[in-house]
């Protein structure tokens, strides 16, 4: 049981009326005493605040008590151990005591007066000593939530010198102000769904991300290259780019969280500004090209940048190891390579590497290869930085899965030059006199696969830097088809076998002569993906492919390519005066690692092109991007020679010129890869002309 002194503190709650002889409560007058103070409350008015009704006698509309000067009939009530009894015997109503305020102030928010409820008139939170009869009595019929409500609703009208200053009493944020705090993001990981680890951690790494962010944008903006330093950050949009990034790995790679973030961190504290833009191209979005954004130097004509590309030669020296052919295989090399290639006719596929056999003239039962089908992955392995493992991105499967695309025959592709000359023999430009000598050409090759290997089978020529359409046709490869290849040459097979005959009204070029809007306008063609025409001519083979090509050139036309030596070696065609842009633009890593046509057209041109996907890639679409970055990066050094001292004047005839500093200026070329210039290659022929006279 217990003890009978354990309730000896406690009043008797029958009092007088307990009949027990021995009641283990307390009947003691003293402890009766000190138990009803522990009850009794006070009254307190919170500045301010909500206040509390005060309850109402039997409905009469007359307070329990007076009120006093600058109380209110809503006031706040308190527990208390200091004071005793009221003075009258008033019966006030303890019943919100129950409630904390915090809690009555969030639901007072939450309560909306209906149509039908009956409203207060607008009070002063200072109300007069009495009130009035008729606010009495409906105050007296509104419940007490509602009461509160209706107050909250109308003091509005309030005077400002009386803010409320309840502590437990947030005010409603207003639109403008979740607007603003929106667009002012502090340094503060995001809310996720699950967090991937403990607020501590996911802070530190955001300011570590936006540490690193911070260095890069301080490097943009003092930045020398102008196109560079336009993609300064605002702080504000610099700690959101942070956000987003740590948000990103957040929701995405919760699992691996830290070594992401951690790999995060190593990679952008070895992150160059140039870098950086891209990332913050990428963060915008995809970007519609505009005119207004043409990378372009306004102030240079066609035949000025027809002039400064004679700066871009490339150095052929040393290229042979990259897959350049720099002079014609001999006789022997190629019958070496013919006799090795009889004694076995077997090769490793392109795509699965098995080892299959070739029949060019057929088996037995008509099959061109054997192995049977070939399953392979259609896109080349990549290192995951996250996993650190080799990834195919066409199913996102690891090296060694089985692939994803089957073919009905195994290829091959051979890069020896003297077994492509045992084909056809390689042949240098020859001379042309009728070829435009200010006139440069750019041109793509679409190749498939034979079984003579990899193939020419679509050739696509523009003029420079108009980009005017030289030609643009199908080309009958000189052995049996295994596969188009269209998922990146865009020649089907309905189009190859349909395609007409090769007929040219004319092989004389295109003159250079065209104006600035004839420029405009093909650049602006050209930002579009522009459609394979339903029908195009097929020239023969290979070699009239590359007599049609050299009918616009000269040993000394410069030809513009991306990764040239691909589309040379297919033609079989040595031309002295290249111009890549892989060197114009060159990977950070070196050769033979390259960037890619469409990454560079997308970072330097604002242009998407390729975009295909399983109908393959445009030739022609691709020569006009390759000739444009050639405009671009001529543009880019014009901004240092404009800095060293160069301007643009004009000569007697009114035409547009280049003008070179006075004094001090020496010609440094455009760099290693490149060969040095012509001496005074800014010079049009007109002013070759007087200077030779003057000379003479």
């Amino acid at each position: 049981m217990f003890s009978s002194k354990l309730f000896k503190e406690v009043a008797c709650p029958k009092g007088d009326a307990c009949q027990l002889p021995s009641c283990v409560f307390s009947h003691d007058a003293s402890v009766l005493s000190k138990s009803s103070m522990k009850k009794q409350v006070i009254e307190h008015e919170v500045e301010g605040g909500d206040r509390k009704r005060v309850k109402l006698n039997n409905g009469t509309g007359a307070t329990s008590r007076p009120l006093t000067q600058g109380s209110s009939p809503f006031m706040g009530i308190l527990t208390s151990k200091l004071e005793g009894p009221p003075k009258n015997n008033t019966t006030v109503d303890d019943s919100w005591s129950k409630f904390d305020d915090k809690v009555r102030a969030k639901d007072l928010h939450k309560v909306k007066p209906n149509a039908t409820s009956r409203q207060l008139p607008p009070t002063s939170t200072h109300s007069s000593p009495e009130l009035r009869p008729n606010s009495q009595a409906k105050a007296s019929s509104i419940s007490p939530l509602q009461q509160n409500t209706t107050t909250k609703s109308t003091s509005k009208n309030a005077p400002k010198s009386t803010p409320a200053k309840h502590a437990n009493v947030k005010t409603p944020a207003t639109p403008s102000s979740t607007q603003s705090k929106a667009s002012a993001e502090d340094l503060n990981p995001r809310l996720v769904t699950t967090s991937p680890a403990s607020h501590a951690v996911r802070l530190k790494y955001v300011q570590l991300i936006h540490e690193q962010f911070l260095r890069l944008n301080t490097a943009v903006a003092n930045s020398t290259d102008e196109a560079i330093k336009q993609h300064k950050l605002s702080p504000g949009n610099l700690i959101k780019l942070a956000l987003d990034k740590e948000e990103h790995v957040a929701r995405n790679q919760p699992l691996v969280y830290k070594q992401v973030m951690g790999l995060n961190v190593v990679q952008m504290r070895k992150e160059t500004p140039e870098g950086f833009v891209i990332t913050i191209i990428e963060s915008k979005g995809p970007k519609e090209f505009t005119p207004s954004d043409s990378p372009f130097a306004k102030e240079l004509t066609p035949e000025l940048e027809g002039l400064m590309i004679a700066r871009y030669s490339a150095k052929l020296d040393g290229l042979d190891k990259h897959g350049y052919v720099i002079k014609a295989p001999s006789q022997a090399d190629i019958a070496s390579a013919k006799k090795a290639n009889e004694l076995s006719a077997w090769e490793t596929c392109d795509r699965c590497t098995i080892r299959f056999e070739v029949f060019p003239n057929r088996r037995e039962d008509g099959a061109l290869t054997s192995s049977g089908q070939c399953r392979h992955h259609s896109r080349r392995s990549y290192r995951d930085r996250n996993t650190k493992q080799q990834m195919y991105p066409c199913c996102n499967k690891r090296v060694g899965e089985p692939g994803c695309t089957i073919k009905p025959s195994h290829v091959f592709k051979t890069s020896d030059p003297a077994r492509l000359a045992n084909d056809l023999q390689f042949e240098s430009t020859p001379e042309n006199p009728v070829a435009d000598p200010s006139m440069a050409v750019a041109f793509d090759c679409e190749m498939g696969y034979t079984t003579l290997g990899m193939e020419i089978i679509r050739i696509s020529a523009c003029t420079w830097p108009a980009g005017e359409q030289l030609f643009d046709a199908l080309v009958r490869p000189f052995g049996q088809i295994l596969d188009l290849n269209t998922q990146f040459s865009g020649v089907t097979t309905e189009q190859f076998f349909n395609a007409p005959d090769y007929s040219a009204t004319s092989t004389r070029p295109i003159s250079i002569a065209s104006t600035a809007s004839a420029v405009s306008a093909v650049s602006a063609a050209s930002s579009t993906a522009s459609a394979i025409p339903p029908t195009l001519q097929k020239l023969s083979s290979p070699k009239a492919a590359r007599e049609l090509l050299c009918s616009y050139l000269s040993p000394s036309t410069p030809l513009i390519g991306h990764s040239i030596e691909n589309d040379l070696n297919v033609i079989r065609l040595l031309h002295p005066t290249i111009v890549d842009t892989i060197f114009l633009f060159p990977h950070s890593g070196g050769l033979p690692y390259r960037n890619g046509l469409r990454n560079l057209t997308k970072n330097h041109l604002s242009r998407d092109i390729q975009t295909g996907g399983a109908a393959g890639h445009d030739s022609l679409e691709d020569a006009r991007a390759t000739g444009d970055l050639v405009r671009a990066r001529i543009s880019r050094d014009w901004k240092t020679l404009r800095a060293d001292g160069w301007r643009v004047g004009e000569d007697s005839n009114g035409v547009k010129v280049f003008v070179p500093p006075a004094d001090g200026w020496e010609e440094k070329g455009a760099g290693r890869d490149f060969n040095m210039p012509p001496a005074k290659w800014w010079l049009t022929e007109s002013q070759r002309v007087e200077e030779e006279a003057k000379s003479a």
